[in-house]
């Protein structure tokens, strides 16, 4: 498990409120319609946390009968979401890590007639039959996955012929990701505290990883102003840690540049090619 989710799952045990409000659901990066003006109360992160899923899956149509994968899980969020707001679905979570959905499955209480399930596999390598799954949806976890290339070929093999795949992702301007990579190296800051975070991507490398895998990219949607007011919120609410000071640094470093607007917060949309 990454050190932040090991320092998040802390603040929920020992009962933290804010922690508990603002992130016991939802483990991703806020939207808000006017960053200027964005409290930054817990029930405000809450609501920016479901704002930025309605953006995502507002390129996408559930009608009932719909089947959808999410890559990520992470404590289940995006799950009870949509099962919150959709009849007659099928909707099943995927992650890596069997602690985050233990905590998934603890939550999950599937109403307006839909089946929930949760799987532990991985991404790269997903256990389900071809031509299943509608919609893919993947929140802010990409960076973590090994390749991905096999993630897109596992996508187009797993969707539908018109599926739709919707991610999120922090995608770096121009070559800004060699370079983050190069200073990553030399510091570990942000892997201490995040992971692995592989940001060497591009929205034309993205087209390119679309088309050879029998998709096509059909939205690019930048919404990182939208997505600033998350770092303080951050900083504020997970300080009281024992890896404060990294955290903090990690943290920094991400902020920085996404408000010199060298990395970017992007929603990224993509249909498989039907079949001729």
């Amino acid at each position: 498990m990454f050190p932040y989710f090991e320092t998040l799952l802390d603040h929920l045990r020992r009962g933290d409120p804010v922690a508990q409000q603002a992130l016991g659901e939802h483990v991703h990066w806020g939207y808000w319609e006017d960053p200027q003006t964005a409290p930054q109360t817990a029930a405000d992160f809450h609501r920016a946390a479901e704002a930025l899923l309605e953006r995502m899956l507002s390129r996408v149509t559930i009608p009932e009968g719909t089947s959808l994968l999410d890559v990520g899980c992470g404590l289940g969020g995006t799950i009870n979401f949509l099962d919150n707001r959709h009849r007659g679905c099928t909707f099943i979570g995927l992650n890596i890590d069997e602690n985050q959905l233990e905590i998934a499955r603890s939550k999950a209480v599937p109403g307006n007639r839909n089946s929930v399930h949760f799987t532990r596999a991985d991404a790269c390598a997903l256990p389900f039959r071809d031509d299943c799954f509608a919609v893919v949806v993947c929140v802010e976890s990409i960076f973590h996955f090994p390749d991905r290339q096999r993630f897109f070929r596992e996508c187009a093999r797993v969707l539908k012929p018109g599926g739709m795949l919707v991610i999120s992702d922090f995608v770096p301007v121009n070559h800004v990701g060699k370079w983050f990579d190069r200073a990553e190296r030399a510091t570990h800051c942000v892997g201490r505290m995040y992971g692995k975070i592989d940001v060497n991507i591009s929205t034309s490398r993205y087209r390119a990883l679309a088309r050879s895998s029998g998709m096509a990219s059909t939205s690019i949607d930048d919404i990182t102003p939208n997505t600033l007011p998350t770092y303080r919120f951050l900083k504020n609410t997970l300080k009281r840690t024992a890896k404060r000071d990294i955290y903090n640094r990690a943290t920094f470093v991400i902020e920085l540049i996404s408000r010199l607007k060298l990395l970017r917060y992007l929603i990224l949309t993509f249909r498989k090619l039907d079949e001729e």
